[in-house]
């Protein structure tokens, strides 16, 4: 009590130096300075210097360099301005930094020249000594910070271990724990990025996230407890509960019970020829199709997550489902021991993890070249086939043979025009008349006449061997002659009876 009265004697003294007017009324506001008193106490001095009461152990602080309640707060200002300090130590060392909040014991307690820092939670921010515009809430969120700047901590022992490194973001208990120099990462959630030490620009979003992340960079991860298999993997992601990264440069969706990633196109790849190059049409087809051997299998889980290090204990509804499920495809290793047989560097087959796995959409390519190999292969056999066809019907007309009426002669080769016997004959049907025609013929026909040589059809003809086929129908039952003439002049006539 008697360092209380002691103090507002001091500011009472000062207050008639200066010939300020006070006002101690017997009851009402007290006015030191000031006739019109406001609050309580009201002290107006007239000019700024700082107010400090003791109230037992604490100290009520206010002055140019701020406001403060605690013991030692802002014990040591010198120019620093608009500060506000709650607890025992908070800004204690605090001389020329600006625009700080601390709120909680030993609170930025070290800061000498840090600005626009806020700290609340006991020791917060307990060593920091130039960091500037960083934010702490929880106890000792950033305690370790001294010079970093721009870094947002939110939880017990966020940030604990950070010292120099810059806009990096912390919000959960324990996250990003032992950052020591890694910078502008972001992590949500408990102990994600717990020993990150020097990684830079990762996001962790979802409790033990990227946990074990120590050197790598540019990593993301969404999901509970997805992880990394080691410490230095860079630009990879994860998605989905204890999705497991084991590689650089890979995306992992989701964890070994997952049986359906889906939507509603098709994955894109990009194809631009102006990203392409060493561009070689080398690709084998059948070849490679045919050492492929086509199988169904199942899942087993448990040894899947054994070769990936995964302990999963959880259990829910399920998960255990898609080793019950029968998939198709094909098995990696002999993949690639086919591709290795043909020195085909195949991109089908991922082996940048610990498990082997196939990119199926990739064996279009050789299925197309197959497909075009047969292709070619069909299209050479048809001609061939053509070929042989012309092959045979020239030898069969060297020969005199028509399959269709039987009809045949000398197997001489002949230039003379020949016109065969109708068969049937007599007929009610249909009969075939066959004729031959020299190559050298340039005009030929062959005329149905009646017995009184009245032209009734006349047909013209091609060179070679041919059938002229007739149906009774077309004339009236009795007999008819026929004749050949090529080059204007009758070779043959004969006879044919219909009935």
């Amino acid at each position: 009590m008697k360092k209380i009265l002691g103090q507002f004697v001091i500011i009472f003294i000062i207050a008639q130096s200066i010939q300020a007017q006070n006002t101690f009324p017997p009851s009402g506001n007290v006015g030191i300075g000031t006739l019109s008193p406001a609050y309580p106490i009201d002290i107006q001095l007239g000019f700024e210097v700082p107010v400090l009461l003791q109230l037992g152990t604490k100290q009520i602080y206010s002055g140019p360099g701020g406001i403060g309640f605690g013991k030692d707060v802002l014990s040591n200002i010198t120019t620093a301005v608009d500060n506000i300090s709650i607890g025992d130590n908070a800004l204690a060392n605090n001389i020329t930094g600006r625009f700080n909040i601390a709120v909680g014991y030993e609170s930025l307690k070290p800061n000498l020249s840090g600005e626009n820092n806020v700290a609340i939670g006991d020791n917060t921010m307990s060593f920091n000594i130039t960091g500037s515009d960083n934010v702490a809430v929880g106890k000792s969120a950033l305690a370790g910070n001294k010079g970093g700047e721009q870094n947002v901590a939110v939880g017990f022992g966020a940030l604990l271990n950070n010292r120099n490194s810059n806009s990096n973001t912390a919000v959960g208990s324990n996250s990003m724990y032992y950052n020591i120099q890694g910078a502008e990462n972001t992590a949500l959630g408990y102990g994600t990025l717990f020993e990150n030490t020097k990684g830079n620009y990762n996001t962790a979003i979802g409790s033990i996230s990227l946990y074990d992340n120590k050197l790598g960079s540019y990593n993301s991860a969404l999901g509970y407890l997805v992880e990394v298999t080691s410490n230095n993997l860079s630009n990879s992601a994860g998605l989905g509960y204890w999705a497991i990264i084991d590689a650089s440069n890979k995306m992992v969706f989701g964890n070994s019970s997952v049986s359906s990633i889906g939507g509603e196109v098709d994955w894109t790849v990009y194809s631009d020829a102006r990203i392409k190059e060493q561009v070689e049409e080398n690709v084998p087809g059948l070849d490679f199709i045919n050492q492929l051997r086509p199988v169904t299998y199942h899942y087993n889980i448990t040894t899947q997550n054994q070769l990936m290090g995964r302990m999963d204990t959880a259990m829910w509804t399920g998960k255990y489902d898609i080793e019950e499920m029968a998939f198709s495809g094909f098995i990696a290793q002999e993949v690639a021991a086919a591709a290795e047989d043909l020195g085909y560097e195949f991109s089908g087959v991922d082996a940048s993890g610990r498990l082997l796995g196939l990119r199926y959409a990739t064996f279009v390519v050789p299925l197309v070249k197959a497909v075009q190999e047969l292709d070619a292969e069909n299209a050479a056999l048809q001609k061939e086939n053509e070929a042989l066809k012309a092959r045979l019907d020239r030898i069969e007309q060297l020969l005199n043979i028509n399959e269709e009426t039987g009809w045949k002669q000398e197997a001489t080769i002949t230039t003379t025009a020949m016109l065969g016997q109708n068969s049937p004959n007599p007929f009610t049907g249909n009969t075939v008349i066959p004729v031959f025609v020299p190559e050298t013929a340039t005009q030929a026909s062959l005329q149905i006449t009646d017995l009184q040589g009245r032209l009734l059809q006349s047909f013209s003809l091609s060179n070679g061997y041919g059938n002229i086929e007739l149906r009774a129908g077309q004339l009236n039952p009795g007999s008819y002659s026929y004749s050949l003439l090529v080059d204007g002049k009758v070779v043959d006539t004969r006879l044919m009876v219909i009935q």
